[in-house]
C-alpha cells in the first residue's frame, strides 16, 4: 500500500472517530431536527468520498504541479515575453475559475443534502417496516421515496452539467490563449526577436503545460464535489450541544415526588404543534404510575421530557 493510500485511510479513520465522537454527545434536539439516515450518510459516503478526494488531490495534484512549474520554467528560458504573456492571462481565467468555483461547491452541498434525505426517507422506512405494513402505506412510502430520488437525480445532473460547462470553458480559454501566443509569436518572429524553431518549441512546450494545467482543472471539479461532503462533515464535529451531557451538581440519594405544573411543550421542528398543553401531573415517591392514552397523545413525549 502507497504512502498515499495509507495517509488517506488514517485520515478517514480519524475523520470518522471525531464525527461519531461529536454526533454521539449532541442533545435530544439535534436528533429531533436531523434524520438518522441523513447522519449515517456523512459518517459513510461523504467521508468516503473526502478520503478519496483528498487522496485523489495529494497524489495527481503534486503531479500536475510540478509539471506546471517546470512547464512554465521550460517557456520562460525559451521566450521570456511570450511567457509573461501568459502570466497576465492567468490571473484573469483563475478569476472566472474562482467565482464558478464557489458555485459548484454551493450545488454540490445541496446535492449532498438531497443524497441525504434520500438516505434519511429509507433508513426510517426499513427501520419502521412493521409500522408501514401495519397501515398498509408501501405504496405511499415508495411514492415519497421515489419523489425524493427524483430530486437528488436533478441535483446530480445539474451539478454534473455544469462541472462539464466549467471544464469546456477552461479548455476554451486554454485554446485562445494558445491562439493569442501563436499570434504573438508570429509577430516575434517577423521582427527577428525569435526563431522559427524557438517558436516552435515553445508551443511545443504550451501544449504540454496546457495538459498538465488540464489534468489540474479536471482536478479541481472532484476538490468541488468533496468540499461540499467535507463541509457536511466538519459541520457536525464542529456542532457543539445546547446542554452539556457531561459535568453540572450531581446528587445522591435524591427522593421525592415527581410533580408536573401547567407543563406545555412543543417540538422545535413542530412548534405549531402542541404536545403538552397546561399538563398537570404527580408521581408519589416509590410508586408506579401508568399514562394511558390513544397513539400521538404525548405518552413518548412526557417519559422524553422526564
Amino acid at each position: 500500500m502507497s504512502i498515499v493510500s495509507v495517509f488517506g485511510e488514517n485520515f478517514a479513520h480519524r475523520l470518522r472517530s471525531r464525527l461519531f465522537d461529536s454526533v454521539i454527545r449532541q442533545d435530544i434536539l439535534f436528533f429531533d431536527a436531523n434524520k438518522s439516515g441523513d447522519i449515517l450518510n456523512r459518517m459513510t459516503a461523504d467521508v468516503q468520498d473526502f478520503k478519496h478526494s483528498v487522496k485523489q488531490t495529494v497524489s495527481q495534484g503534486l503531479k500536475s504541479s510540478t509539471q506546471v512549474i517546470g512547464g512554465f520554467a521550460s517557456l520562460y528560458m525559451i521566450s521570456p515575453k511570450l511567457t509573461m504573456l501568459i502570466a497576465v492571462s492567468l490571473p484573469a481565467m483563475y478569476a472566472v475559475g474562482s467565482v464558478y468555483g464557489r458555485f459548484l461547491r454551493k450545488v454540490s452541498v445541496r446535492t449532498r443534502e438531497a443524497d441525504a434525505k434520500t438516505a434519511g426517507i429509507a433508513s426510517e422506512c426499513v427501520s419502521n417496516v412493521r409500522t408501514v405494513r401495519a397501515f398498509a402505506m408501501e405504496d405511499a412510502e415508495s411514492l415519497v421515496y421515489r419523489r425524493s430520488l427524483d430530486v437528488g437525480a436533478s441535483w446530480h445532473t445539474f451539478l454534473g452539467t455544469h462541472i462539464s460547462v466549467f471544464q469546456a470553458l477552461t479548455h476554451l480559454s486554454f485554446s485562445g490563449m494558445f491562439i493569442g501566443i501563436l499570434y504573438v509569436g508570429g509577430s516575434l518572429v517577423s521582427s527577428g526577436n525569435l526563431t522559427n524553431g524557438q517558436l516552435m518549441s515553445y508551443l511545443f512546450s504550451t501544449q504540454a503545460l496546457q495538459r498538465s494545467m488540464a489534468n489540474l482543472v479536471v482536478l479541481l471539479g472532484k476538490v468541488n464535489r468533496a468540499v461540499g461532503a467535507g463541509g457536511r462533515v466538519l459541520y457536525y464535529i464542529q456542532l457543539k450541544p445546547q446542554q452539556a451531557t457531561k459535568g453540572g451538581l450531581v446528587l445522591d440519594d435524591i427522593k421525592g415526588n415527581i410533580e408536573f405544573r401547567q407543563v406545555n411543550f412543543n417540538y422545535p421542528t413542530r412548534p405549531d404543534q402542541a404536545v403538552l398543553k397546561n399538563f398537570n401531573l404527580l408521581v408519589p415517591a416509590g410508586k408506579i404510575v401508568a399514562v394511558c392514552g390513544p397513539s400521538g397523545a404525548g405518552k413518548s413525549t412526557l417519559a422524553a421530557v422526564k
